[in-house]
């Protein structure tokens, strides 16, 4: 169960969030570490990185996770699928 509300569990390990979901809540729920210096909203940190007004289904990958559009409202991001990066394998020396 997801306690943020506003974000939606797939069962691919997949979530669906409304773009007004607080970077800090999502950290904390998730062990993420998705900056919030950037912005407070996982729609803020996508505005920030794409660098400008991203079109629905351009996806994005930053930060260790990709980011497709999944609806606007206007000039503003109402939903995005965040994919969080698998785990890094160790590497062999």
């Amino acid at each position: 169960d997801v306690r943020v509300a506003g974000v939606e569990a797939l069962g691919d390990g997949d979530f669906i969030c409304l773009g007004s979901v607080p970077v800090r809540d999502l950290n904390r729920e998730f062990g993420w570490r998705l900056p919030e210096d950037v912005a407070t909203t996982i729609a803020g940190i996508v505005l920030h990185e794409a660098r400008r007004i991203p079109e629905v289904g351009q996806t994005f990958a930053f930060h260790g996770f990709r980011f497709e559009v999944l609806g606007r409202e206007g000039n503003r991001i109402a939903r995005l699928k965040v994919t969080p990066a698998l785990p890094a394998l160790p590497s062999r020396v």
